[in-house]
């Protein structure tokens, strides 16, 4: 009793912490009715989409769940075969067309459709552990909003989607992991009366409040602490609303949500360097010296300072030893090879008498050259350590030797999800897939996992490919 009492407790203090996060930024839904899209199908339409949900669900479920899938969607094909009985020939009509039991049979197989497709898709992205799980919710929460025609009450309140900040499960959350739970459905919407409250029970029958928010626009937001224990969750929501325009009543309804078990990935990384080299020389390519004796006409002096083979141009440097009066053409480089001309004045003066013309100079050519070769190398692997959400950072330390630098790195990293299959992730990849961030500044690999379900069809789906190892 005494270790009941404090875990009570910490759920009560992490419910502190949520409340706070939660009136900063509750998390958004997909559209205020989340009923609009089936009010706007006619009602054979919303029959054939039924039916078609609940056989996607039964496919989804695989051969061992099968059992389990035909019996949680029995309540959904019920409710598309009374909305055929009721309707009779207005297949045709709009949903929101319809009165007396046929609107009623139709909001209770709008219901039950929102439910299923939210499932259905859900069955098409989830982990195959996950399945047996997810089902469990599904069975629960359809037998409380979608029930038998005989308790079936179309102006009770109803939650229709409960919508993970974590990922795309339908009524479900991560083990260990705080969630934001938007609830929309029918009848949510809180008033003047009173805030919204909510109280969570837990498999063992113990009971918690928990910080609920309504938003104002029919939907309401709960904020859930982290729940380690994998299972079935309770949740009663209280609503306050206002009766005979005066008088303000209060209304309950309730959910499930199913906590799911942690699911770890194990890390298989990879990476390769290419390393490099890079060496100078100052390479003294030769000297240019000529002088002009002739008093008639100019000389030109010219002359190609090369590297030798296998070095790059960098800087060069004219050293000019002696330069009596000559003019210097051009100074061009071409490849790894400067070119030099000078025009060298004849003689001046009476009878030629002026002094001689003369260039005397040195070329030095600095040049590099750069060596690439394979470098170091390192692969590594993690079993089962990186959660829903969760990431590890790895530092490589490669070591390029003296006098290389590691000019360039491939890095391969590869989740092994829990069914075995392995899949590669990508830099800034999103978050249904992973991700890895290099820093080569720092060396470090930083690993992150899908922040939910896996994209992509199951390991039991035949259209799956083949995933081997790295």
């Amino acid at each position: 009793m005494a270790d009941e009492t404090r875990r009570v407790r910490r759920f009560s203090a992490a419910i502190g912490h949520v409340a706070t996060a939660l009136s900063l930024c509750a998390a958004p839904v997909a559209g205020q009715d989340p009923l609009d899209d089936a009010r706007a199908a006619t009602a054979g339409q919303v029959i054939e989409r039924l039916r078609d949900a609940s056989e996607g669900i039964v496919r989804g479920a695989g051969p061992t769940l099968r059992d389990s899938a035909v019996s949680a969607v029995a309540s959904v094909r019920a409710a598309a075969d009374h909305l055929e009985a009721v309707i009779g020939d207005r297949r045709d009509v709009t949903t929101r067309d319809l009165d007396g039991d046929a609107e009623r049979a139709a909001l209770r197989a709008m219901v039950a459709l929102t439910l299923a497709e939210d499932f259905a898709a859900a069955l098409r992205t989830c982990l195959r552990e996950d399945v047996a799980n997810l089902l469990t919710s599904f069975r629960e929460n359809v037998r409380r909003m979608v029930g038998t025609g005989r308790e079936w009450s179309g102006d009770a309140p109803r939650v229709v989607r409960a919508t993970s900040t974590n990922g795309p499960f339908p009524y479900t959350m991560r083990a260990g992991v705080p969630d934001t739970l938007s609830l929309a459905g029918t009848g949510l919407s809180t008033d003047s009366c009173g805030p919204a409250t909510a109280t969570i029970a837990f498999p063992d029958g113990t009971r918690s409040e928990v910080v609920a928010m309504g938003q104002g626009d029919g939907t309401v937001a709960l904020g859930l602490p982290p729940l380690p224990q994998p299972g079935n969750y309770d949740i009663e929501l209280r609503l306050r609303r206002r009766r005979l325009l005066v008088f303000c009543g209060s209304e309950r309804t309730s959910l499930s949500i199913n906590v799911l078990p942690p699911a770890p990935f194990g890390i298989r990384y990879t990476a390769s360097t290419t390393r490099s080299m890079t060496r100078e020389i100052v390479w003294n390519a030769g000297e240019l010296k000529r002088a002009n004796e002739s008093c008639g006409e100019d000389v030109t002096a010219a002359s190609v300072f090369r590297l030798p083979e296998g070095w790059t141009y960098a800087s060069h440097e004219w050293i000019v030893y002696l330069d009596s009066g000559v003019v210097r053409e051009h100074e061009r480089v071409r490849g790894n090879a400067v070119s030099v001309q000078y025009r060298v004045p004849a003689r001046d003066g009476r009878f030629c008498g002026g002094a001689i013309r003369m260039i005397h100079g040195r070329m030095e050519i600095r040049g590099v050259q750069t060596t690439t070769e394979p470098g170091p190398s390192v692969k590594g692997e993690f079993a089962r350590r990186l959660d829903f959400g969760g990431s590890l950072t790895i530092p490589l330390g490669l070591d390029a030797g003296e006098g290389w630098d590691i000019s360039e790195w491939t890095i391969n990293v590869r989740l092994v999800h829990p069914d075995g299959s392995v899949h590669a992730i990508q830099p800034g990849g999103g978050s249904g897939t992973g991700s890895f961030d290099w820093n080569p500044a720092t060396g470090k690999l930083t690993i992150s996992a899908p922040g939910g379900c896996r994209t992509g069809p199951r390991a039991d789906d035949p259209s799956r490919p083949h995933h081997g190892s790295p």
